[in-house]
Parts: C-alpha cells; sequence; structure tokens
C-alpha cells in the first residue's frame, strides 16, 4: 500500500507543469505556442534560453525527487525506479493541466537515468549532443540515446533490472512519440510511413 501511494506520488510530482508555469509568469500559455508542448525545447523556442535552463532542471529533478523519498523510506532501488517512471508519465500526461501539452519526458527520463546510471548517462549524452550538432537536429539523435542506452548497461555490467528499466523508458518514448500523432494514423491510408516518421524525426510529415 504504501508503494503504492509513493508510485502515485512520483506521478504527481511529475505532473507539476515546470513548463507551463514559467510561461504563465510570463503571461504566455506555452500549450498554444510554439510545439505546444511545456517540454524543454519549446520553452526554449517560445521564452528564450534562462527559462528553458530553469524548466530543464525542474523537470530533470521532478523524477529524482520521488526516487529519493521512496529510497528513504527502504525500498529497493528496483521498487525506487517505480516512482521515477511514475514521475515521467506524470510529465507526459500531467493530470494538473488535463493530462494535455505534455512533452516527450526527455528531461524528467535523464533524471532517472542519471540517478541510477550516471557514467552511462554522461557518456551517450556526449554522443547525443555531438549528433545534435551534426545533424542541427535533436529528434533523431534523442531516438539514438535511447536506443543505446540498454546495450550501455550491459557492456558496464549493471544489473539486469537496471536494463529492464532502460527497456521500458525507451518503450514509454516510443510510445509517447507514436501517440502523438494518433489522430493522423487514423485518418490516412500511409499508417507505416507516419508512424516511421514519429518514432525518427517526432514529426507526421518528414521524408524518410
Amino acid at each position: 500500500m504504501k508503494l503504492s501511494l509513493l508510485i502515485l506520488l512520483g506521478y504527481l510530482i511529475g505532473s507539476i507543469p515546470s513548463g507551463y508555469i514559467a510561461g504563465k509568469i510570463k503571461g504566455i500559455d506555452v500549450t498554444k505556442k510554439g510545439f505546444k508542448k511545456i517540454g524543454t525545447s519549446n520553452i526554449y523556442k517560445t521564452l528564450g534560453f534562462l527559462p528553458a535552463v530553469l524548466v530543464f532542471f525542474g523537470d530533470f529533478m521532478k523524477s529524482i525527487i520521488p526516487i529519493f523519498i521512496t529510497k528513504s523510506l527502504g525500498f529497493s532501488e528496483p521498487l525506487a525506479s517505480l516512482a521515477g517512471f511514475a514521475a515521467i508519465c506524470g510529465h507526459n500526461w500531467p493530470i494538473w493541466i488535463g493530462f494535455k501539452g505534455g512533452g516527450r519526458g526527455v528531461s524528467t527520463t535523464w533524471g532517472v537515468l542519471f540517478y541510477f546510471v550516471p557514467i552511462e548517462t554522461i557518456i551517450l549524452f556526449v554522443v547525443f549532443a555531438g549528433l545534435c550538432g551534426i545533424k542541427k537536429s535533436s529528434p533523431l539523435p534523442m531516438l539514438i540515446f535511447f536506443l543505446l542506452m540498454p546495450f550501455g548497461t550491459r557492456v558496464f555490467h549493471e544489473p539486469l533490472w537496471i536494463t529492464g528499466l532502460t527497456l521500458g523508458v525507451f518503450a514509454l518514448f516510443i510510445f509517447t512519440r507514436v501517440i502523438g500523432g494518433i489522430k493522423a494514423i487514423r485518418t490516412t491510408e500511409f499508417k507505416t510511413k507516419i508512424i516511421l516518421n514519429l518514432i525518427l524525426f517526432d514529426r507526421i510529415n518528414r521524408e524518410l
């Protein structure tokens, strides 16, 4: 029962819409501007660099806090990771703003991964940043980051539950991208192409 409440707490903390709050402080509804999301990338696009940094830090900590609380109450790391996973879901589908406007949960997911596997996270973040510099965009490098993470945990001989966690966040990441284009998928005959575009580029229309 206590664990269930802690997982719920993780979801509620994850639901705190840092980006939405930052926008409201500036008098802007970020769910209606730019990418119409509350994530860091849209905050950077609509509000600028400093608000984006603050929102990134807030979203990053949203998963670490429930993990820390759960561990401090005597639960094991595998069980504590469930609270972090719930925080990612909370960010993606935030109850406080009607389950809409959530981002892709990247910053919040990085919090979970950094807490449990800091070395792999830092190494793959460097790879991600390098690919972003080459591609001049982040969706495909981000996919590569999450795809490589389970392999990284095996290279560093992490416990199997850690690999399972990274596979779980990868699956959630893919699901979040695809579900964002579900309306387009339902109304077109080119379903496979749209799904691939969403997975690879987080966009409906993109030449493969």
